[in-house]
Parts: structure tokens; sequence; C-alpha cells
């Protein structure tokens, strides 16, 4: 059977022992501070016409000025917006099932041009979206 030490080593084996815990609280503290945060606010962007996520791409030219107005006013993307597009490429008869998926991810708010397109998002939303043209 081991013998225990003295009071000075167990004394310094406890210093120890804080030493090594208060390391590891110090380390998962941002961790854990991290995960207390809000999640960033969702977007929707849904294009009537685009064939890929690529054509809707903050530098593509329809939407240039929206991102840079997002960013102006602390929006950035990735950073403190996070940014889903949804190309619709498709007849207005055809809108329905991506309002449909559109809907199903809930976003905090949807970004859609066409009439059309903007009807089906709010059928599918339960009419839970603004129409502000």
């Amino acid at each position: 059977m081991a013998k225990r030490g003295t009071v000075g080593q167990q004394s310094t084996l406890r210093a120890t022992r804080r030493a090594v815990l208060a390391g590891i609280a110090a380390t998962l503290a941002p961790r854990v501070r991290a995960q207390e945060r809000k999640a960033m606010p969702r977007l929707a962007v849904v294009a009537p016409g685009a064939r890929s996520e690529d054509e809707m791409d903050a530098s593509a030219p329809t939407y240039r000025a929206f991102f840079d107005e997002l960013r102006r006013r602390g929006r950035i993307e990735g950073n403190s917006l996070d940014v889903e597009r949804h190309p619709a490429l498709s007849n207005s008869a055809d809108f329905m099932p991506i309002a449909q998926a559109v809907a199903a991810r809930k976003p905090d708010v949807i970004v859609a041009s066409r009439n059309s397109l903007v009807a089906a998002l709010q059928t599918a939303t339960g009419d839970r979206i603004a129409n502000r043209s």
C-alpha cells in the first residue's frame, strides 16, 4: 500500500489539481459562451429564373446592392447572417414545391420577387410573411 505524502506534498498536489482544473475551465469557457450565443438570423433568398446558387452570389449584379446594404448595416454573411440561396428555375405553376421547401427550413426572413412566387411562399408559410412591394 502506498504511503500518503507529507502535509507539504499534499498541499502541493492540491494546488496542482486546482491549477489543472482552472486551466480546463479557462479552455472550455469560450466554448460554453459560444454555445450560449443566439443563432445567427437566417435569410432565405429565393430567385425565380436562377439556375444555381452561383447565380445568386453576393457579387452577382442582381444581388450586389442588396448584400452591400446588409453589410453596411452590420449583417455580414457567415459572420452575423446565415444566408440560404434557393434557385427557382420553373414556371409559376411549379413554385409551390420550392416555396414549401423554403418554408420548411423556417428562415427568419424570406426575400423573393415575382408575385406568383411571393404568393406561393405566403401559402407555404401560412401567410406568416408580409408582401412588401
